[in-house]
C-alpha cells in the first residue's frame, strides 16, 4: 500500500467515477484501475464492485469502511512528509541581570540567533542569587550573574571583566580627576553591581543607604543622571558607559582610586553539557574577543 494507491481510491470516492478520478489525477483509466487492483490485492479484499455498463462506481461494504482508514493514511503520510523537512528547534534558557542582557549581551544575542536558526533563545532577567538557583533546579541552562556564589552541582567561572567608570553631567563642576573623598553620596545613583564593588563603595562612602537613588535596574541610570541637578553622579561598567556616554549631556571622569573591575560569571550545572550551550559559549567567546571594553576570562 502506497500513497498513489490511496490517492486513487479517494479520488474515486470523491468524484464518483473512474473517468473523472483519472482526469483529476492526470493519469489514464487503465493506470487508475491498476492502482486500485494492486491495493485490493495487498489488503486482501475488494473495495469496488465492478459492473459493466454502469458509469458510477459502487463501493463494497469493506470499501466504505476503508474510506476512514484511507483518510487517516493520507493524513499520516502528509504529517510524515512535513516532519522530514521541519527544523526542530532546541531551546537555550539564559538568565542574567538587566545590565548584561541590555548592554553587553543584547547585540550578541541577535547575531547568534541569526546564525543559529535551530536554537531558540529564551532570555529572562532575574537577581544574581536566582540565577544560581534556577540553574541548579534545571529551570535555566546558563546564567551570567555579577557575583560568585556556591550552589551544589553548579559550576561558576569568570566569563569577563570590565572597567568601572565615574559618570556625571557635563554641566557639573567636578574636576578632571575626582577624589572619592570629595564626592557626596547623597548625589549618587547607586547600583550594587557586585560584592567587590559594594565593598569598595562602602569603604569610601560608609553607607550606600544614604545614596540619592539606589536602583537594581541599570537601564534607569541615564535617565536619572539627566533628570535632576547637575551634581548627580554614578559609577557604571564599561559596557553601560559606552552606550549612555553618547548622550551629549554626560561625560566620564577619572577617579584617584578606581573601583575593582566588574566580573560577570558564567554559571551552568556541572552535569549539563549540551551542544547548544557549547555553541553559545564558543560564539560568545569569539564575539567578545575583539571588544576593547570586555576582558574575557574563559
Amino acid at each position: 500500500m502506497d500513497n498513489s494507491q490511496i490517492e486513487a481510491f479517494l479520488a474515486i470516492v470523491n468524484y464518483g467515477t473512474i473517468t473523472k478520478a483519472a482526469e483529476k489525477l492526470f493519469i489514464t483509466q487503465p493506470a487508475l484501475g491498476k492502482r486500485i487492483s494492486t491495493l485490493e490485492k495487498e489488503i486482501g479484499f475488494k473495495l469496488i464492485r465492478r459492473q459493466r455498463g454502469v458509469r458510477n462506481i459502487e463501493l463494497t461494504d469493506k470499501g466504505r469502511e476503508f474510506i476512514h482508514i484511507a483518510n487517516q493514511y493520507e493524513t499520516l503520510s502528509a504529517d510524515t512528509e512535513r516532519l522530514k523537512f521541519k527544523t526542530i528547534k532546541k531551546t537555550l534558557r539564559i538568565l542574567a541581570s538587566d545590565g548584561p542582557h541590555s548592554f553587553t549581551l543584547h547585540e550578541m544575542y541577535k547575531t547568534f540567533a541569526q546564525k543559529n536558526k535551530s536554537i531558540s533563545l529564551k532570555i529572562n532577567t532575574t537577581t544574581y542569587k536566582d540565577c544560581y538557583r534556577q540553574v541548579q533546579e534545571k529551570k535555566a541552562d546558563i546564567a551570567f550573574p555579577g557575583i560568585n556564589l556556591y550552589f551544589k552541582d553548579v559550576l561558576s567561572v569568570p566569563f569577563y571583566d570590565e572597567k568601572m567608570y565615574f559618570v556625571c553631567r557635563k554641566d557639573s563642576h567636578y574636576p578632571s580627576i575626582v577624589d572619592p573623598r570629595k564626592l557626596d553620596v547623597a548625589d549618587c545613583i547607586y547600583t550594587p553591581y557586585s560584592t567587590e564593588y559594594a565593598t569598595w563603595f562602602n569603604y569610601w562612602f560608609q553607607d550606600h543607604q544614604r545614596a540619592f537613588i539606589e536602583t537594581h535596574f541599570i537601564t534607569q541610570a541615564e535617565d536619572f543622571l539627566c533628570s535632576f541637578h547637575n551634581k548627580i553622579w554614578t559609577i557604571a561598567p564599561a559596557s553601560i558607559v559606552s552606550k549612555i556616554i553618547k548622550n551629549p549631556l554626560l561625560r566620564t571622569i577619572e577617579l584617584t582610586d578606581n573601583p575593582p573591575l566588574r566580573t560577570i560569571y558564567l554559571v551552568k550545572r556541572i552535569d549539563h553539557n549540551s551542544e547548544e550551550i557549547n555553541n553559545f559559549i564558543a560564539y560568545a567567546t569569539e564575539y567578545f574577543h575583539e571588544d576593547s571594553d570586555i576582558h574575557l576570562r574563559l
